[in-house]
Protein backbone atom coordinates (compact mmCIF):
# COMPACT_ATOMS: atom_id res chain seq x y z
CA UNK A 1 0.00 0.00 0.00
CA UNK A 2 1.00 3.26 -0.85
CA UNK A 3 0.40 6.96 0.47
CA UNK A 4 -1.40 7.97 -3.33
CA UNK A 5 -3.42 5.35 -2.83
CA UNK A 6 -4.69 6.23 0.65
CA UNK A 7 -5.08 9.71 -0.20
CA UNK A 8 -7.02 9.26 -3.34
CA UNK A 9 -9.26 6.77 -0.87
CA UNK A 10 -9.69 9.67 1.45
CA UNK A 11 -10.52 12.01 -1.48
CA UNK A 12 -12.63 10.23 -3.89
CA UNK A 13 -14.05 7.53 -2.15
CA UNK A 14 -14.75 7.50 1.68
CA UNK A 15 -17.10 10.19 0.55
CA UNK A 16 -19.01 8.32 -1.59
CA UNK A 17 -19.30 5.57 1.14
CA UNK A 18 -22.36 6.13 2.87
CA UNK A 19 -22.16 5.31 6.92
CA UNK A 20 -23.99 1.65 7.76
CA UNK A 21 -23.01 0.97 3.98
CA UNK A 22 -21.78 -3.02 3.59
CA UNK A 23 -18.81 -2.89 1.85
CA UNK A 24 -16.72 -5.64 0.45
CA UNK A 25 -13.03 -4.98 -0.12
CA UNK A 26 -10.90 -7.38 -2.76
CA UNK A 27 -7.24 -7.90 -2.19
CA UNK A 28 -7.43 -6.26 0.90
CA UNK A 29 -3.93 -6.12 2.83
CA UNK A 30 -5.35 -7.45 6.58
CA UNK A 31 -8.71 -8.11 8.34
CA UNK A 32 -9.53 -5.16 8.89
CA UNK A 33 -7.68 -3.46 5.92
CA UNK A 34 -5.88 0.14 5.91
CA UNK A 35 -9.50 1.57 4.40
CA UNK A 36 -11.40 0.00 6.59
CA UNK A 37 -9.46 1.34 9.75
CA UNK A 38 -10.19 4.16 8.00
CA UNK A 39 -14.25 4.35 8.39
CA UNK A 40 -15.02 1.69 11.27
CA UNK A 41 -18.91 2.13 10.98
CA UNK A 42 -19.49 0.41 7.93
CA UNK A 43 -19.82 -2.87 7.32
CA UNK A 44 -16.55 -4.24 5.99
CA UNK A 45 -16.10 -7.93 4.46
CA UNK A 46 -13.14 -9.00 2.59
CA UNK A 47 -12.11 -11.14 -0.35
CA UNK A 48 -8.95 -12.99 -1.76
CA UNK A 49 -7.84 -16.07 -3.52
CA UNK A 50 -7.30 -19.35 -1.87
CA UNK A 51 -4.57 -21.77 -3.30
CA UNK A 52 -4.33 -25.21 -4.41
CA UNK A 53 -4.77 -26.16 -1.03
CA UNK A 54 -7.98 -23.91 -0.18
CA UNK A 55 -5.66 -21.67 2.15
CA UNK A 56 -5.94 -18.18 1.66
CA UNK A 57 -2.97 -16.82 -0.66
CA UNK A 58 -2.58 -13.09 0.33
CA UNK A 59 -0.38 -11.81 2.73
CA UNK A 60 -1.54 -10.76 6.55
CA UNK A 61 -4.70 -11.64 8.37
CA UNK A 62 -6.97 -13.68 6.59
CA UNK A 63 -9.95 -13.26 3.92
CA UNK A 64 -13.57 -13.19 5.51
CA UNK A 65 -14.63 -14.43 1.78
CA UNK A 66 -12.27 -16.79 -0.22
CA UNK A 67 -12.38 -17.09 -3.87
CA UNK A 68 -11.76 -20.26 -5.85
CA UNK A 69 -10.49 -17.73 -8.82
CA UNK A 70 -10.04 -14.18 -9.82
CA UNK A 71 -13.66 -14.77 -11.72
CA UNK A 72 -15.56 -15.85 -9.06
CA UNK A 73 -16.95 -14.43 -5.48
CA UNK A 74 -19.00 -17.05 -3.60
CA UNK A 75 -21.84 -14.70 -2.94
CA UNK A 76 -25.01 -13.99 -3.92
CA UNK A 77 -26.09 -11.09 -6.54
CA UNK A 78 -26.38 -7.60 -5.28
CA UNK A 79 -24.66 -8.17 -1.45
CA UNK A 80 -23.23 -5.27 -1.35
CA UNK A 81 -23.49 -1.56 -1.50
CA UNK A 82 -20.08 -0.68 -2.41
CA UNK A 83 -17.23 -3.29 -4.18
CA UNK A 84 -14.15 -1.40 -3.95
CA UNK A 85 -10.24 -2.42 -4.47
CA UNK A 86 -7.18 -0.94 -4.59
CA UNK A 87 -3.91 -2.58 -6.56
CA UNK A 88 -5.76 -5.62 -7.52
CA UNK A 89 -7.11 -4.75 -10.96
CA UNK A 90 -3.64 -4.64 -12.66
CA UNK A 91 -2.93 -8.51 -11.41
CA UNK A 92 -6.15 -10.03 -13.12
CA UNK A 93 -5.33 -11.73 -16.48
CA UNK A 94 -9.34 -11.65 -17.71
CA UNK A 95 -9.99 -8.29 -16.14
CA UNK A 96 -13.50 -7.79 -18.13
CA UNK A 97 -14.31 -10.88 -16.66
CA UNK A 98 -13.08 -9.62 -13.18
CA UNK A 99 -15.45 -6.41 -13.75
CA UNK A 100 -18.68 -8.71 -14.87
CA UNK A 101 -18.22 -10.56 -11.67
CA UNK A 102 -17.82 -7.36 -9.05
CA UNK A 103 -21.02 -5.51 -10.86
CA UNK A 104 -22.91 -8.80 -10.18
CA UNK A 105 -22.52 -8.57 -6.08
CA UNK A 106 -23.17 -5.21 -6.41
CA UNK A 107 -27.03 -4.27 -5.76
CA UNK A 108 -28.34 -1.97 -8.06
CA UNK A 109 -27.75 2.25 -7.04
CA UNK A 110 -24.56 0.71 -5.56
CA UNK A 111 -20.72 1.44 -6.56
CA UNK A 112 -18.22 -0.30 -8.02
CA UNK A 113 -14.53 1.38 -7.24
CA UNK A 114 -11.19 0.68 -8.02
CA UNK A 115 -7.52 2.41 -7.57
CA UNK A 116 -5.30 1.14 -9.48
CA UNK A 117 -1.49 2.53 -10.65
CA UNK A 118 -0.40 3.98 -13.45
CA UNK A 119 3.42 4.73 -13.32
CA UNK A 120 4.24 2.36 -11.18
CA UNK A 121 6.89 -0.29 -12.31
CA UNK A 122 6.52 -4.29 -13.13
CA UNK A 123 5.34 -6.05 -10.09
CA UNK A 124 4.05 -9.55 -10.46
CA UNK A 125 1.86 -10.85 -7.87
CA UNK A 126 1.92 -13.38 -9.17
CA UNK A 127 1.05 -11.57 -12.59
CA UNK A 128 1.08 -8.13 -13.51
CA UNK A 129 -0.82 -7.62 -16.59
CA UNK A 130 -2.39 -3.69 -16.50
CA UNK A 131 -1.84 -0.18 -16.53
CA UNK A 132 -5.04 1.78 -17.79
CA UNK A 133 -5.79 5.67 -18.09
CA UNK A 134 -9.54 6.58 -17.32
CA UNK A 135 -10.99 6.09 -20.80
CA UNK A 136 -9.78 2.29 -20.12
CA UNK A 137 -11.83 1.95 -17.07
CA UNK A 138 -14.83 3.55 -18.50
CA UNK A 139 -15.01 0.72 -21.34
CA UNK A 140 -14.37 -1.47 -18.96
CA UNK A 141 -17.09 -0.54 -16.49
CA UNK A 142 -19.38 0.10 -19.67
CA UNK A 143 -19.18 -3.55 -21.09
CA UNK A 144 -19.81 -4.74 -17.10
CA UNK A 145 -23.33 -2.65 -17.60
CA UNK A 146 -22.12 0.14 -14.90
CA UNK A 147 -22.35 4.10 -15.51
CA UNK A 148 -19.09 6.00 -14.67
CA UNK A 149 -19.52 8.31 -12.00
CA UNK A 150 -15.71 9.31 -11.81
CA UNK A 151 -12.63 8.22 -13.33
CA UNK A 152 -9.62 10.26 -12.84
CA UNK A 153 -5.46 9.91 -12.54
CA UNK A 154 -2.57 11.65 -10.92
CA UNK A 155 -0.64 11.77 -7.42
CA UNK A 156 -2.10 13.89 -4.30
CA UNK A 157 1.71 12.73 -3.12
CA UNK A 158 3.17 15.97 -1.54
CA UNK A 159 5.78 17.03 -4.39
CA UNK A 160 9.28 16.83 -2.42
CA UNK A 161 11.11 18.90 -5.09
CA UNK A 162 9.81 21.36 -7.92
CA UNK A 163 10.39 18.50 -10.69
CA UNK A 164 8.49 15.85 -9.75
CA UNK A 165 7.73 12.73 -12.53
CA UNK A 166 5.43 9.94 -12.29
CA UNK A 167 7.18 7.24 -10.78
CA UNK A 168 6.78 4.88 -7.42
CA UNK A 169 5.56 6.55 -4.83
CA UNK A 170 5.93 6.70 -0.65
CA UNK A 171 4.54 3.60 1.37
CA UNK A 172 1.35 4.86 3.22
CA UNK A 173 2.15 6.41 6.57
CA UNK A 174 5.92 6.97 5.70
CA UNK A 175 7.70 10.25 6.47
CA UNK A 176 9.17 11.97 4.00
CA UNK A 177 13.12 11.62 3.37
CA UNK A 178 15.21 14.26 5.38
CA UNK A 179 18.61 15.22 5.82
CA UNK A 180 20.94 17.18 3.80
CA UNK A 181 21.06 14.91 1.10
CA UNK A 182 17.14 15.81 0.52
CA UNK A 183 17.82 19.81 0.96
CA UNK A 184 20.33 19.57 -1.69
CA UNK A 185 18.19 17.57 -4.05
CA UNK A 186 15.13 20.14 -3.47
CA UNK A 187 17.93 23.23 -3.22
CA UNK A 188 18.80 22.54 -7.20
CA UNK A 189 15.01 20.98 -8.03
CA UNK A 190 16.55 17.56 -8.48
CA UNK A 191 13.76 15.27 -10.37
CA UNK A 192 11.90 12.96 -7.49
CA UNK A 193 9.39 10.68 -8.19
CA UNK A 194 5.67 10.66 -7.13
CA UNK A 195 3.10 7.59 -7.80
CA UNK A 196 0.40 8.23 -10.54
CA UNK A 197 -2.76 6.42 -9.76
CA UNK A 198 -6.07 5.84 -11.49
CA UNK A 199 -9.39 6.05 -9.22
CA UNK A 200 -12.87 4.62 -11.04
CA UNK A 201 -16.43 4.62 -9.45
CA UNK A 202 -18.84 3.72 -11.08
CA UNK A 203 -22.40 3.10 -10.47
CA UNK A 204 -24.83 -0.33 -11.29
CA UNK A 205 -28.01 1.54 -12.36
CA UNK A 206 -31.48 0.37 -10.79
CA UNK A 207 -33.40 -1.26 -13.14
CA UNK A 208 -36.77 0.38 -14.30
CA UNK A 209 -39.46 -0.88 -12.52
CA UNK A 210 -42.21 -3.22 -15.39
CA UNK A 211 -44.79 -0.57 -17.38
Amino acid sequence: MHLNSLLLFRRFVAPRISPGARVLELGADGDPSIFCREMPDRVWDTADLVDEAGEWSGDGSRARILMPSPYEIPVPDGTYDVVFSAQVAEHVREIWTWMDELARVTRPGGKVITISPVSWEYHEAPVDCWRMYPEAMRALSERAGLEVELSWCGSLEPPRTRRPFPGNGAPAGARSPGGLRLAVMRLIGWPLPVAHDLVTVAVKPVAPRPA
